[in-house]
């Protein structure tokens, strides 16, 4: 250098070895929100299965570009959030949502409640669809909810019945921003604006079973005395309930084969992955897996060739079969006496009563009814409740559900100011993303299974009976 004796070498390599974490700190290298344009537009997709490895390994393989861990994971969340938007203008986008959603399903009820600085609380949302299908299905309801996995919290609240194959109907659905007494009772009372108040209507809002499971007026008598004689204060708080709201002896109307709210925790783990979008996205996924199932639905009800549900022919056939077994006593020329095993039963086929509690409850004839109208030459097969039929499985699916149009134009009076995200405030730690479960789920997974052995070989994995020290 110079006229000094010293001098440099220097080489020029055409392909970097080292990846871009370290050339972070001595040169300019693209940012995730690059980086996230780069691959949603050419390598992959965003959903739940995506990891930050394999959007790592897909701009390598595209662009041979290197990504650490932390950086792919960045990347993956700006990606996310260009394909869904951001949790914030979720919520700036949620009245537009209802208003297009509104004019793409005529008849369709949505409600949006902020407070008074035009944070979110509540939204609520029964397609039309919905609502007119219900009148074909069966007079039970049964309500759940469900945390949100978002940056904003809130809880999921869905409102579900069966049809007549069995099948999830779902009725409404809303997005509360806490889980609370308040916004249960708003949401009842939204939920009462599109289901008509019936005597024969049954709500069901918890999962335990109770002494419901008992159909006998005396197998309850006999259960709730033992529930007396071991904890009197607890059989005194129950008879204050109203033993006609809780059991299912004692039930005035039908809740046919519900005790538990299952089919709402279905629907909620089938809308898993998706409790995590920004609530425009999260209330498009349910529209849309909606649309899926009424479509869906409508052919197969439009191809069955029996006059009943598929469902309903698969029971009534199992009941058959199982009455052939029993036998019959007339009494007179409506009442009949079925016996089998060790149980007996009046059967009044006028009345459509069974002492077995089962034949009225279910609007479906039990097994000891079909026992006796085959006895008497008479078909209850097709008397049975029009909630199975399939005419109306039919016409239960009969409204399509349409998705909303982007190209309607909003009113003016619909700003995205209207709606803002409500406050919350993290806990410290890691967010959790599964819901802390009971001790009762904790000890069935954390029990161990017993090994069998046999006591006089002390080995396992058999019994003294088949020891092969016996031969």
């Amino acid at each position: 250098m110079g006229d000094s004796p010293v001098f440099h070498i220097r080489k020029y390599c055409r392909e970097h070895t080292c990846s871009v974490t370290e050339r972070y700190g001595r040169s300019r290298n693209a940012k995730p929100p690059i980086l996230a344009q780069l691959y949603k537009d050419h390598v992959g997709g965003v959903g739940g299965y995506v990891v930050p490895n394999l959007v790592g390994d897909g701009l390598n393989l595209r662009y041979g570009v290197q990504l650490g861990y932390w950086k792919a994971h960045h990347t993956l969340i700006k990606a996310r959030e260009y394909v869904r938007g951001t949790p914030e203008s979720g919520y700036a986008e949620l009245p537009a949502y209802l208003y297009r959603l509104r004019s793409s399903n005529p008849g369709t009820l949505t409600r949006l409640v902020v407070d008074a600085e035009d944070r979110f609380k509540y939204v609520f949302i029964a397609i039309a669809g919905c609502i007119k299908g219900f009148r074909y299905m069966r007079k039970v309801v049964v309500v759940d909810g469900t945390f949100l996995k978002g940056e904003f919290k809130g809880t999921l609240l869905i409102a579900t019945t069966q049809d007549g194959n069995f099948n999830i109907f779902p009725l409404a659905y809303a997005v509360v921003d806490t889980e609370n007494d308040v916004s249960w009772e708003w949401f009842f009372t939204q939920l009462s604006s599109v289901i008509p108040d019936d005597e024969e209507l049954a709500l069901i809002s918890d999962r335990h079973k109770s002494i419901a499971a008992a159909y006998r007026v005396v197998d309850f008598e006999e259960i709730f005395q033992q529930i007396q004689e071991a904890n009197p204060q607890l059989h005194a708080y129950l008879v204050r309930a109203d033993v006609t709201k809780w059991s299912r002896a004692h039930f005035p109307g039908d809740r046919y084969n519900f005790t538990t709210s299952n089919i709402a925790e279905l629907l909620n783990k089938v809308l898993n992955h998706v409790r995590a979008y920004p609530i425009v996205e999260l209330l498009e996924a349910v529209r849309n897996m909606l649309t899926r199932w009424f479509a869906t639905r409508r052919k197969q009800a439009a191809a069955m060739p029996t006059l009943l549900t598929k469902g309903v022919e698969n029971l009534l056939q199992a009941r058959i079969e199982h009455s052939r077994r029993l036998k019959v006593q007339e009494i007179d020329e409506d009442r009949f006496e079925v016996s089998g095993g060790t149980s007996t039963h009046v059967v009044n086929l006028r009345y459509k009563r069974c002492s077995c509690r089962r034949f009225d409850l279910e609007r479906m004839p039990c097994v000891h009814a079909i026992a006796a109208a085959y006895t008497a030459n008479i078909s209850v097969i097709n008397q049975h409740h029009p909630y199975f039929r399939r005419d109306s499985l039919c016409s239960g699916y009969a409204e399509a559900i349409m998705p909303i149009d982007t190209s309607c134009i909003v009113p003016t009076d619909i700003t995205p100011s209207r709606c803002k995200p409500p406050f919350v405030r993290n806990p410290p730690g890691r967010p959790k993303m599964s819901r802390m479960k009971s001790f009762v789920e904790v000890a069935l997974e954390t029990k161990r299974p017993r090994k069998q052995h046999a006591s006089q070989c002390q080995h396992v994995g058999h019994n003294r009976t088949t020891c092969p020290a016996n031969t």
